[in-house]
């Protein structure tokens, strides 16, 4: 047979002499990207026309089997196949492909980040089983190095973490790497309430600039405690205006768990005129905050409500989820009950919501204004 060298293989033959006869054909080590001799003695076999009828015959085998793609080293490995890192990045892109805007968004810059740091250190092309703790040492590391806060450090080692049990999952490799780095210790959040004569300042810029679409925006944050993300995700046809609820669907909300939330009437009167025209297949806050086919993201909003800070000369600190902050920490100061509370503002615990009277100064802001108003 041709010994004539293939990309992953070497074509087997049998190479017979006085003491042996051998099946000898080369394999692609995808670890090294160099062929390794692979060698299969028949010397049980005494009979040596028997000996070279069965050999010929395995020769074809084998040769059949490299044809189609096998890989001994590659079987012996335990994996199912070997890829790269760059294909598993892609492979498991692929996976997430049906995630909301926002998780998609931050997950395309956690793969971006890696498949940076593997191409920067050559090891993009090497096999994924490869990568090992050390690796993912360094890429911590590297990721340490962009100044990122330690929740975004955290939120890196368990992104690399799912990546790496998809892998372990498909057959790619061995075990997680990421598996026994310690996450760093996060501050607890900074709550931070705004004070009445803020709000009222936004409330006449926005009348003032014709956004009425924001402030009703503003309005669901403070009053209804609805997330952002959630906000943005809800469609004409979860509004009823007969019974004044704004409906949550499981697959909008963040814990996947419908809830129907109730309207005041100052927000229902302002809802009503927002929809008139609308269809009901439309988001509710699209183009201009209005309604619309185009979903916006958590950034427009961010974007939107930075523009109104640096117009009003705000401190930083006045962020646009403070709204809902500043809406959870005065219903508990002018005495709301904290399980409804947790309820509305859809909290897993109880103690999550009550962390918002412990750590806010929302006395003060209660003696300046005795009534719950945007």
């Amino acid at each position: 047979m041709s010994s004539q060298i293939f990309v992953d293989f070497r074509p087997a033959e049998i190479h017979d002499n006085a003491s042996s006869t051998t099946i000898v054909f080369y394999a692609k080590n995808p670890s090294t990207g160099l062929l390794e001799r692979q060698r299969m003695k028949l010397n049980h076999i005494r009979d040596k026309r028997e000996r070279m009828k069965y050999g010929r015959m395995m020769v074809q085998q084998i040769n059949k089997q490299l044809y189609e793609g096998w890989n001994p080293i590659i079987e012996k490995s335990g994996f199912s196949k070997v890829v790269t890192v760059a294909e598993a990045i892609r492979l498991y892109k692929k996976s997430y492909a049906g995630l909301r805007p926002d998780s998609l968004r931050s997950y395309d810059s956690m793969t971006k980040a890696f498949l940076e740091f593997c191409t920067l250190y050559n090891m993009a092309d090497k096999p994924i089983y490869e990568f090992c703790r050390q690796s993912a040492q360094r890429y911590m590391i590297f990721i340490e190095n962009r100044d990122v806060s330690a929740k975004t450090y955290n939120n890196y080692i368990r992104f690399m973490g799912q990546f790496f049990n998809f892998c372990v999952d498909k057959g790619l490799a061995k075990e997680n790497p990421f598996a026994s780095i310690k996450l760093k210790r996060v501050d607890e959040k900074t709550r931070t309430v705004i004070p009445p004569e803020v709000r009222e300042k936004v409330m006449n810029y926005l009348h003032r600039e014709g956004m009425d679409g924001y402030w009703l925006i503003c309005l669901l944050t403070y009053h209804c405690l609805i997330r952002p993300k959630e906000l943005l995700m809800l469609k004409v046809s979860y509004i009823s205006m007969k019974n004044n609820l704004i409906v949550i669907p499981a697959e909008v909300a963040k814990n996947h768990c419908e809830r129907q939330i109730s309207m005041p009437m100052e927000i229902a009167i302002l809802m009503a005129d927002h929809i008139k025209s609308a269809l009901s297949n439309q988001y509710l806050f699209s183009t201009n905050y209005q309604p619309g086919t185009k979903m916006l993201t958590t950034r427009d909003t961010g974007r939107t409500w930075s523009n109104i800070r640096k117009a009003l000369g705000l401190p930083m600190c006045y962020k646009y989820y403070s709204l809902k902050d500043t809406g959870i920490t005065e219903m508990l100061e002018a005495g709301a009950p904290a399980k409804m509370v947790q309820e509305l503002a859809d909290h897993h615990s109880l103690e999550m919501t009550q962390k918002y009277v412990s750590k806010s100064k929302a006395e003060d802001i209660r003696r300046k204004c005795a009534v719950i108003h945007f």
